[in-house]
């Protein structure tokens, strides 16, 4: 998987379709696409890249799409997705995104609020979510499956017939050229941690500002290549997965599942790769469980080599060369322990970038020792996805980096984040109550984090404006930075905080199901399934002695004083998680507020 370097991406270009045409322009043969077909990974020319999107936005305008229409696409990432996603915006059309994992009713209401006139859907799966609904959302008149499906309804068109729709290729092209970069491109709902999610409305401008800010901060080029895998109904994702590809020309291979992300990272290779903290999180737990059922011999290999990769690492962030006996002896190690940990995620990975949510500073300074240079970025959907960045080669674990070029940031008087620049999104659909409140008359938009920025210009977040915790004792504590600690742990899936004018801090959380059934096998402890399992003692006092070690490194404020295992993990379908696996902190508390209450009444 390859090609050949080329220009960069011209000034000039100010629209999503513009950035596709370029690259069919300049590389025509080269490789832009790869999916899994029948086993085999086919490759999508920049060329066939380019005709495809057109067939289908075409097919989109002889079944009366008009500009400015709002189009859904409700369906799990894949080469179909990025396809219908491009036409829709090629043809003057907006593309609303919806999550794969939501419900009927939470479909309803996104398509709803943004009146959809037509939705593309994965499967029957999703097809029966519409049809569930369908009567509600009466403006939605045409529906598209990706996958082969007959249906008798006359409303609903395989995709493969609306690419052969094709007939008016010129219509297309003056829709194309009527583009203009204030034009909206896209409405993406925010996942909603608190109340219904909001449609942050994003113009053709602030993608291909962000797009182009983003591949030239990494260095990207076509040779370049990443695994999209995430949902792209995030921001996140549907910027590394599709946008910085059209700003540079780099590669898109479509992971088959999240349950084979690895195993495709292994046959792909990747360049670079995103993922979210808990992406992170559970490939240090597989590779921390994988080490303890090693040998004794294999382990004390493994304890030296990560040692020499910590050594490597410090000096590596300060720019400081490795004397010539370390050196040698971490390449020793290296060879032998290290790159086995590397080739896990492909052998290839020349950095890796973590965000879509504050991650432990403990799991980024061990996936350095490991040699996977991975750094942290911080963005919003309401800014286009970023705001600071770090760099491989100017890092600084545990911030967030440096505020992009040509992006303004400041901080208000109470330490929340503010930003200003092409990046700030239109404002929110039909909401100007919540846009006024959202962004200044001048400009500033207000993110709802605080922060503080160091002397070298880095910027570090403290938590969420509204997470924030104050204790009995007028103490501030910043919950996401315990949950992230705690949830270092193994046998620890999710955790939340609790204790605000409370005089301590207390903590529900889950089990891990992999790793607490290997402790239980391992301790011979007798269950009959993983709800019994939580509450054996031999867990409970696992987990504390966990607990115990972890709030060895907290301000003895910040320390969790008593915790309750839930029986079983937060589940999105009960509206406890975001797809993005935030967890909603208010609906958490409502859920199981008696067992919180429990935790201060016993103590």
């Amino acid at each position: 998987m390859g090609s050949s370097v080329s220009q960069a991406l011209p000034k000039r270009i100010q629209t999503v379709p513009e950035m596709l045409a370029w690259w069919n322009q300049q590389i025509p043969d080269a490789e832009a696409l790869y999916h899994k077909d029948k086993g085999w990974w086919e490759p999508l020319t920049w060329r066939e890249y380019q005709e495809r999107s057109d067939s289908i936005a075409a097919g989109l305008i002889s079944i009366g799409i008009t500009s400015g229409d709002h189009i859904a696409i409700l369906s799990q990432t894949k080469l179909e997705w990025i396809l219908a996603d491009i036409a829709i915006m090629s043809c003057g059309a907006v593309t609303v995104p919806i999550y794969q994992s939501n419900t009927a009713e939470q479909c309803e209401y996104i398509i709803g609020h943004s009146e959809c006139s037509a939705i593309f859907l994965e499967d029957q799966e999703q097809l029966d979510k519409l049809l569930e609904i369908w009567d509600s959302v009466p403006h939605v008149k045409k529906a598209v499956v990706f996958d082969r499906y007959k249906c008798n309804d006359f409303r609903v068109i395989p995709f493969q017939d609306l690419e052969k729709l094709a007939e008016d290729l010129e219509s297309l092209l003056k829709r194309r050229e009527n583009i203009r970069q204030e034009d909206t491109a896209t409405v993406v709902y925010t996942s909603g941690t608190t109340g219904p999610p909001k449609g942050v409305v994003l113009s053709h401008g602030n993608v291909v500002f962000m797009a182009r800010q983003i591949a030239t901060s990494l260095k990207l080029t076509p040779d370049d290549l990443s695994i999209a895998y995430l949902p792209m109904a995030h921001i996140a994702e549907r910027m590394v997965g599709s946008f910085i590809k059209l700003a540079s020309g780099a590669q898109t291979a479509f992971a088959e599942s999240m349950d084979d992300l690895i195993f495709n990272m292994k046959e792909v290779g990747p360049t670079f790769h995103f993922g979210t903290p808990r992406v992170y999180e559970k490939f240090h737990s597989k590779i921390t469980s994988a080490i303890d059922d090693a040998t004794r011999f294999q382990k004390v290999i493994f304890s030296w080599a990560e040692k020499a990769g910590c050594r490597e690492k410090d000096l590596r962030l300060q720019h400081k060369p490795l004397p010539l006996y370390q050196l040698l002896l971490h390449s020793l190690l290296d060879w032998m322990a290290l790159r086995k940990v590397r080739d896990f995620m492909g052998g290839n990975l020349n950095f890796l970038v973590s965000g879509g949510a504050p991650i432990s500073p403990e799991i980024l300074s061990w996936m350095q020792n490991m040699g996977l240079n991975v750094f942290e970025v911080y963005g919003l959907t309401e800014s286009s996805g970023l705001i600071s960045v770090n760099l491989a080669d100017d890092n600084r674990l545990g911030s967030v980096g440096k505020v992009l070029p040509d992006t303004e940031m400041r901080l208000a008087v109470d330490g929340e984040i503010l930003t200003r620049g092409d990046h700030v999104c239109q404002g929110y659909l039909g909401d100007q109550e919540a846009t006024s409140e959202l962004i200044s008359d001048d400009g500033w938009l207000s993110s709802g984090d605080i922060g503080r920025v160091d002397e070298d210009g880095y910027l570090w977040i403290t938590d969420r404006k509204k997470d924030l915790i104050i204790t009995a004792g007028g103490k501030n504590v910043a919950p996401q930075n315990i949950e992230n600690l705690m949830k270092t742990s193994r046998y620890i899936s999710q955790f939340a905080v609790f204790g605000d004018r409370r005089k301590y801090l207390v903590g529900l959380l889950t089990l891990d199901e992999d790793e607490i059934t290997k402790f239980a096998r391992d301790s011979r402890v007798i269950y009959k399934d993983l709800r019994d399992l939580s509450q054996q003692k031999a867990v409970k006092n696992c987990i504390s002695k966990e607990i115990s070690r972890l709030n060895g490194e907290l301000a003895s404020y910040e320390t969790i004083k008593t915790f309750h295992i839930l029986e079983e993990d937060f589940d999105q379908d009960k509206d406890e998680i975001t797809p993005t696996l935030k967890v909603k902190r208010n609906v958490i508390e409502k859920r199981y507020g008696h067992f919180i209450e429990e935790m201060y009444v016993s103590n």
